[in-house]
């Protein structure tokens, strides 16, 4: 069932300044987040961390200029299904200013937008974007100083040694559940949880 967020009686959190949130099991649109946003208009460190398709999400230029004027931090993180039209990611990037920089990892069909350096501490990957994610410069994301959660979707595509490079950038990981599909190979005398 779906609910409408217009449809929610609720009232101000006004007395909230610090709001996170990792909501990537259903597709955000622009509409849905300026209304959560509306109910909080003191919040000073907002973390968002979403799926969509909505390309309005993923502009910079449209995000920014609607959050509140309170916000000190803004930590945001999206994957997002583009229209099947877009192949550059560059769009995207420079509509971001340097005062918000953010990375893009592209794969087919999701990509995975997220502002540096990352600040969530915990991860989710799909295995889409293990490999470059696995040979990004640590330093500039920050993922070895932030991520104490890590959770990784694999497939056949996605090798050992891919997982193995991204978690060893993870230096305060905690903990750590890898999902496997029914056809992905594990390494012969690897422990793996599943869950």
């Amino acid at each position: 069932e779906t609910i409408s967020f217009d449809d929610m009686n609720i009232s101000s959190l006004h007395y909230l300044t610090h709001f996170q949130m990792r909501c990537t099991k259903r597709w955000w649109k622009l509409k849905e987040f300026l209304s959560i946003l509306h109910h909080m208009p003191n919040v000073q460190i907002l973390s968002v961390f979403l799926s969509t398709k909505d390309s309005n999400l993923v502009y910079g230029n449209v995000v920014l200029p609607l959050l509140p004027l309170t916000i000190q931090q803004f930590n945001y993180a999206i994957y997002y299904v583009p229209p099947v039209e877009l192949t550059e990611d560059n769009d995207i990037i420079v509509s971001w200013p340097l005062s918000h920089p953010i990375t893009c990892f592209t794969g087919d069909p999701y990509w995975f937008i997220h502002t540096i350096p990352w600040r969530f501490e915990l991860m989710s990957i799909l295995s889409v974007f293990g490999k470059t994610m696995s040979s990004k410069i640590n330093h500039e994301a920050n993922y070895d100083k932030q991520i104490k959660h890590l959770e990784m979707d694999t497939n056949n595509n996605f090798t050992w040694i891919n997982a193995l490079r991204l978690i060893a950038q993870c230096r305060k990981i905690r903990t750590l559940d890898i999902w496997m599909n029914a056809h992905a190979v594990a390494v012969e005398g690897m422990s793996i949880y599943i869950r």
